[in-house]
């Protein structure tokens, strides 16, 4: 299946995400439009992306959230001595919840939605949600604290959570304090790369990371090609680059993103097709979530702050 076809294919599958209430409507999702920036042969390459695109809705998120939770709930209960959540106890007796903060925290960071979530959706208590200082002087007491977050790209956000200075005198980080004394630290998000995974348990071996999915490098647009549904596609990993390059400078995109080959393939060149309703990660290709020249239409709707 070549060209338009291909593109038809793909809008169909995409509206019956739609009236399955799986992806929200135009204007947060707009497969349609989207497709519509390309023209001739890239209109191809743009649908076999659309094609992989993967796109959480609160109710799929809430959902994940749910039973990533319930399953470190049940891995304590079933914990044996050899097990690193052994002797973590009820978490609602012995931990405290906090969110994970970005490089330079703000109030836009998804780990404070996490946090309302965990409220609404989990029921946590609001008594036991608190700050990340608070979350360490509640450790330095005794508790086990949980990070809640709902991606990890290049783990930056938690290392730089992990080893921030939140107090004045020591420990004065949750890395300080897991060197001194043994306490349960468990990182629970909902998507994660095998890279960020990686980077994190190398940098921070006492954080227990715990995920719903973790992403290994086939996930990667670079590696597209070497899928079996797409094999049929000719030069198909030099025609994404291709398109990624000729797109990338027509691209609004921040500083940071404009390092490397950041604005190609995303956030330390991850090169994800991923978003959540609640927002899309830096290390989605900006193709996807980016402003563009005048005309331009985003596949998925981002927050400006």
């Amino acid at each position: 299946m070549q060209g338009e076809q291909l593109v038809a294919k793909v809008l169909s599958k995409c509206d019956t995400y739609r009236k399955s209430r799986l992806w929200l409507p135009p204007p947060e999702v707009r497969p349609s439009a989207w497709i519509n920036n390309f023209t001739g042969p890239d209109r191809e390459v743009a649908a076999i992306l659309l094609d992989h695109f993967v796109y959480y809705s609160d109710l799929a998120t809430n959902a994940l959230l749910r039973s990533t939770y319930r399953a470190i709930v049940d891995e304590i209960r079933l914990a044996t001595p050899a097990s690193p959540l052994f002797g973590a106890g009820d978490l609602e007796d012995t931990a405290v919840f906090t969110r994970v903060e970005d490089e330079k925290p703000n109030p836009t960071d998804s780990g404070n939605i996490f946090c309302r979530k965990a409220r609404f959706v989990l029921g946590i208590p609001q008594e036991l949600i608190l700050e990340p200082k608070d979350a360490l002087a509640a450790a330095v007491s005794g508790k086990n604290v949980v990070f809640l977050d709902d991606f990890v790209g290049s783990g930056n956000q938690m290392r730089e959570t992990w080893r921030r200075k939140y107090a004045a005198k020591q420990p004065t980080s949750f890395a300080e304090l897991a060197r001194s004394r043994r306490f349960h630290a468990v990182y629970l998000n909902l998507v994660a790369t095998r890279y960020g995974v990686n980077s994190l348990q190398f940098d921070c071996p006492e954080l227990i990371i715990r995920s719903a999915h973790v992403l290994g490098d086939e996930y990667c647009v670079r590696n597209l090609a070497n899928l079996p549904a797409n094999r049929s596609f000719p030069a198909l990993a030099d025609r994404i680059h291709v398109l990624l390059a000729r797109c990338a400078p027509g691209l609004q995109l921040k500083a940071h993103m404009r390092q490397a080959d950041f604005a190609l393939y995303g956030w330390h060149s991850l090169g994800l097709l991923l978003a959540f309703e609640h927002g899309v990660p830096d290390a989605t290709i900006p193709l996807i979530w980016a402003e563009g020249p005048s005309g331009w239409t985003p596949l998925a709707r981002r927050p400006t702050a």
